[in-house]
């Protein structure tokens, strides 16, 4: 199988070189990789030159391409349509390959699973990163791994994450799955996903991790998960879903105040988002309030356990209460 890249960007030298370093310093056995970088957004001619004479001249074997609006799901689906390999990787422009087989591994994936459509891995990040790229990464984690069916064949999941995932080009074009342009905003693969799934094929959750480099600030995370919060309205408007809208939080982790702070803040810009684009204030009032009964319930639950364990460690060594 030959394999081709999709990268969307919004033209991050830095990042996009990175990326394809890593890209050429991959160890496969099939013909020379196609990497497809789709430039979008950038209205500026000056910018597009350099950017196009800068990449062409230290890069020599990539296709570029520009387009004038602004959203990866009108850079991933120009890149769906114009690629040639069997199987198509979608890898986001901050991500970088630790392993030289990444590749390899998504090619030979598919060619020991025929009945699978998708196969994607989680993020991993640099030695030295901020507490908001540890806590955006725990989200994308968290978000990741909830997907996989338990129930289901091992690996098996209802989502991926959008920089890391790999496709049957065969099977996409014959079942006309495209990414939904409208997305503008966060969470934007997930539709494309959902579709999938409706049409009953396999996505598959792995082990590929990519590194991610997210350089994330408290009002860029904040904008970014609220935006995604407006995402995932948007597709459960599509795909109504029955299951209840339960906050997916990261305060029950054991840490600093400041960050259990920071979580319960992330967690309802999110779920602010979410209710704002369905302009149901109420909605987030009311989630707010059993999210905090829930939470007393939780504290309540713990700290009945660890007295009960108490009582019974004290109970094995004879001491008196």
């Amino acid at each position: 199988m030959k394999i081709s890249i999709v990268i969307p960007t919004l033209g991050n030298l830095k990042n996009l070189y990175r990326l394809l370093d890593s890209l050429f310093k991959q160890r496969t056995e099939t013909d020379p990789v196609e990497i497809l970088v789709v430039v979008n957004g950038m209205d500026k001619q000056e910018s597009i030159a350099e950017l196009k004479g800068l990449l062409i001249v230290k890069y020599e074997f990539l296709k570029l391409f520009f387009i004038t609006e602004k959203g990866v799901n009108f850079a991933r689906n120009l890149g769906l349509a114009k690629s040639l390999g069997e199987v198509i990787l979608f890898l986001d422009d901050d991500c970088q390959l630790p392993d030289v087989f990444f590749l390899k591994h998504h090619i030979d994936f598919h060619i020991k699973n025929p009945g699978v459509f998708a196969v994607g891995g989680g993020y991993c990040l640099p030695d030295s990163v901020e507490i908001f790229d540890r806590i955006y990464n725990e989200i994308q984690m968290r978000w990741f791994f909830s997907g996989i069916s338990g129930d289901a064949d091992a690996g098996s999941t209802q989502y991926l994450l959008g920089g890391n995932f790999s496709i049957k080009s065969s099977v996409a074009k014959f079942q006309n799955l495209n990414f939904d342009e409208q997305i503008t905003y966060g969470g934007s693969e997930f539709e494309f996903f959902k579709k999938a799934v409706s049409l009953n094929l396999v996505l598959v959750a792995t082990e590929f991790e990519v590194m991610h480099h997210t350089h994330e600030s408290l009002s860029g995370l904040t904008i970014k998960l609220f935006k995604q919060g407006r995402g995932k309205a948007h597709i459960d408007r599509k795909y109504p879903v029955s299951h209840s809208k339960a906050s997916t939080a990261l305060n029950t982790i054991q840490s600093s105040s400041i960050n259990r702070f920071l979580r319960y803040y992330f967690n309802y810009v999110f779920w602010l988002g979410y209710y704002q684009f369905q302009n149901n204030f109420k909605g987030f009032c009311l989630h707010v309030v059993k999210d905090f009964f829930n939470g007393l319930n939780s504290l309540r639950f713990q700290t009945v356990s660890k007295i009960t364990e108490q009582i019974r460690s004290k109970k094995e060594k004879g001491d008196r209460f």
